[in-house]
């Protein structure tokens, strides 16, 4: 299946429309959806002047890749973290198919509505939060392992 028709049949899927451009800028009173920076051991959270997170110390984080950081959330199975991916979409194994940015942005919808995993534990905050930044950082696919 092509990604644009496996994209047309997530979206004709979804209950309501999912916008392919997820980054509008904020109205007054709205939050902006710039990257949020990705937690690591000694993080404090603060953001380096392209957007990208850092430890405090001038350390730039990398923004997340399918290969380094998408991939092993949707091959979790460890205890409590079992989200099933794989079993029911094979496909989202493929970078060229989860990179396509209305893909990437219908399993965010999915996970965040709790219709997916469906067979699957709940995706952690955390693993949410990954997917999310990868999303709006571009969705860099990285090195294959």
């Amino acid at each position: 299946m092509s990604p644009a028709l496996l994209s047309f049949v997530l979206l004709a899927c979804e209950a309501r429309p999912v916008s392919l451009d997820t980054e509008q800028p904020p109205t007054q009173g709205q939050q902006s959806n710039s990257p949020t920076p990705i937690p690591s051991n000694g993080s404090n959270g603060q953001t380096g002047q392209n957007g990208s997170a850092g430890d405090g110390n001038g350390t730039q984080l990398k923004a997340p890749t399918f290969y380094q950081d998408v991939l092993p959330i949707m091959k979790k199975s460890t205890p409590g973290q079992n989200y099933k991916c794989s079993v029911c979409h094979p496909n989202y194994m493929d970078p060229k198919i989860v990179s396509v940015p209305a893909t990437a942005s219908g399993i965010i919808t999915s996970i965040e509505s709790g219709r997916m995993p469906l067979n699957g534990d709940p995706v952690s905050a955390a693993d949410l939060e990954i997917l999310k930044t990868w999303r709006r950082s571009g969705m860099q696919i990285g090195t294959p392992p």
